[in-house]
């Protein structure tokens, strides 16, 4: 430390590089080990920041969080390698593996285990709950529910909400599913909101709507028409491929 003030170490070679930076707090081995002019970072856990050098106002509690960070601003991370590679600003991590691969992504939420683990340069994204949006490498996402989006790519602006919701989605984009495993089998199909339990889990086409418990989602091969209205708890479409076509009530009314 050549000039840094106000600034905390302890652990081994916790901050030890220091020269410039100041109002640091680095509690473990190797916190903030490189740290040479960042300002008004926390970093606790076992090298924690270990690498930051120019980064200032971050916040790393865990093992490995943000470990490779080097000079990213105003991130939170919390959690077991928790934005262990971030380069992006204003994102935050909370839970094992939270945002792990993020480079240079900005503005993302993760919360919960592996949320958001592989996403790279995507931004703006919202994770809640074990694995949401575990795949992703797009942006402008929203996903809040266990294994919610899990399997997405590079779909950008979908919301989903409940356990499984678009749980096959991979590169649709601008999706609404609200309800467990609603749209579920949707692999690269835009455009369709469902709303219900497995509501649309069987719609694989664009612009659909489907509105009620189990409606769309009766036929194992899935539904590829584009367009269709269907309302009404077991309400399908009249066929696989049928487009444009409104249906109200299930086949018993």
């Amino acid at each position: 430390n050549s000039s840094g003030s106000y600034n905390i170490g302890i652990g081994n070679t916790a901050l030890q590089n220091n020269t410039t930076g100041g109002g640091n707090i680095a509690l473990g081995h190797q916190t903030l080990l490189n740290n040479t002019q960042g300002v008004s970072n926390v970093a606790l856990g076992y090298n924690s920041m270990r690498n930051n050098t120019l980064g200032e106002q971050n916040i790393a509690i865990g093992t490995y969080s943000m470990f490779d960070a080097v000079s990213a601003d105003t991130n939170i991370a919390i959690g077991r390698n928790a934005l262990q590679y971030t380069s992006g600003d204003d994102n935050i991590a909370v839970g094992v593996r939270a945002l792990f691969l993020n480079q240079d992504g900005q503005h993302n939420v993760a919360i919960g285990s592996r949320s958001l683990s592989t996403v790279v340069s995507g931004s703006s994204n919202v994770a809640v709950g074990r694995l949401a949006l575990g795949s992703n490498l797009a942006s402008d996402n929203t996903a809040v529910g266990r294994t919610c989006l899990s399997g997405n790519t590079t779909g950008n602006g979908n919301s989903a909400l409940g356990r499984y919701a678009m749980i096959g989605n991979s590169t649709g984009s601008f999706n609404v599913a609200v309800g467990y495993n609603a749209l579920g089998d949707n692999d690269t199909g835009s455009g369709n909101t469902t709303i219900g339990a497995s509501a649309g889990d069987r719609i694989t086409g664009n612009n659909n709507i489907a509105i009620g418990y189990l409606s769309s989602s009766a036929e194992p091969s899935g539904y590829s028409g584009d367009n269709n209205i269907i309302i009404g708890t077991n309400a399908e479409p009249s066929s696989t491929t049928v487009s444009n076509e409104i249906r109200l009530g299930n086949s018993s009314i």
